[in-house]
């Protein structure tokens, strides 16, 4: 006996909805590994608890990489451990399964993650473009002849779109995007300080006091490392504008990739989005200050989206329970 499932497998998190069941796995997507015994020994927010932290016969691995399989059997032990999650312990078969990609992948890179859920125990994964279905988590109708953007940031990419007539007009891809923003903090502590930390030290400083855009009122945080000339432990203070200027470049990719697409856009379909306006979604729509400043470089009004992490499963969960959103245009099911 078979049931539908949809996952948003994510660089940074995976997400599992289940018919009948709803939004039932949100859980990082992290594998530790046992090099010696080479087996997974933990998986989800276990396996992140461990990094950084772990010996080195444990290896702790983010399989997803820019949205795309990066370590294909640690995906497919992850995959498979959270439809387990999902599914309970008792049920037996082989869910039919819809996948989220970015448009902007290859076909190798579908393939692949086609290969991994039929790895996990899935049958017929089925496709879909994550940016429509982020557009339908966000409750952004878009099967009428108006216009309308949407722009999903992630932690591997950020894809931007404008849909029209149940259907994609222009996208474009990115792979700079949140994990970005974490990896240029990591140099510039180097750098500044000559101090050394983590890619979840990088993370807390983003979250904390990261802005897209200047704070009104200056904010610091005391961050902990490894002091690069003495090996001991060494204490820093970081400043709101120190981060606001390290994250810049990453950020203004991500705004040239929606003016790329605003240039795209038929002038028709411009003036709907200049009367609507933009939609953010996504994890990386959460920095401080994000859609202040696409607003402030396109001169449209912006808007983060309610829920902005969830969009992209609760827009996949609506394709397994409504036939009517399965039929729109934008869905275009891929099977490679």
């Amino acid at each position: 006996m078979s049931k539908d499932i949809a996952i948003d497998l994510g660089t940074a998190n995976t997400k599992i909805y289940v018919r009948g069941k709803g939004l039932v796995v949100i859980a990082p997507s992290v594998v530790a590994v046992n090099l010696r015994q080479d087996e997974v020994i933990a998986v989800g927010q276990q396996a992140k608890d461990m990094m950084g932290r772990a010996p080195g016969s444990i290896s702790v691995i983010r399989p997803i990489k820019d949205s795309v399989i990066g370590d294909f059997d640690a995906a497919c032990q992850m995959v498979k451990t959270f439809i387990k999650q999902a599914m309970g312990q008792s049920y037996f078969g082989r869910p039919v399964v819809k996948l989220g990609f970015p448009k902007g992948i290859t076909e190798v890179e579908e393939m692949a993650l086609k290969e991994v859920a039929e790895a996990a125990g899935c049958k017929k994964p089925e496709l879909i473009p994550s940016i429509a279905t982020a557009t339908i988590g966000a409750s952004i109708p878009f099967n009428s002849p108006k216009g309308v953007m949407v722009v999903d940031m992630g932690a591997g990419t950020c894809e931007a779109a404008v849909l029209s007539m149940g259907g994609i007009v222009v996208s474009k891809m990115t792979r700079l995007a949140g994990d970005t923003i974490d990896e240029s903090i990591i140099p510039y502590v180097k750098k500044e300080y000559g101090m050394l930390i983590g890619k979840r030290t990088a993370e807390e400083i983003k979250i904390t006091i990261g802005s897209a855009v200047p704070k009104a009122q200056e904010e610091y945080m005391e961050v902990r490392g490894r002091d690069l000339y003495t090996g001991l432990p060494k204490n820093i203070r970081i400043s709101s504008s120190e981060i606001t200027d390290t994250i810049k470049g990453s950020v203004d990719a991500i705004v040239s990739l929606i003016k790329s697409v605003l240039e795209e856009t038929p002038p028709e379909l411009l003036a709907d989005i200049i009367d609507e306006g933009i939609t953010l979604t996504g994890g990386t729509s959460l920095l401080s200050g994000i859609d202040k400043l696409v607003q402030l470089e396109t001169g449209m009004k912006v808007t983060v989206a309610e829920n902005p992490m969830e969009c992209t499963i609760a827009g996949l969960g609506r394709c397994v329970d409504n036939e009517t959103v399965r039929k729109l245009p934008a869905m275009e099911y891929r099977r490679v």
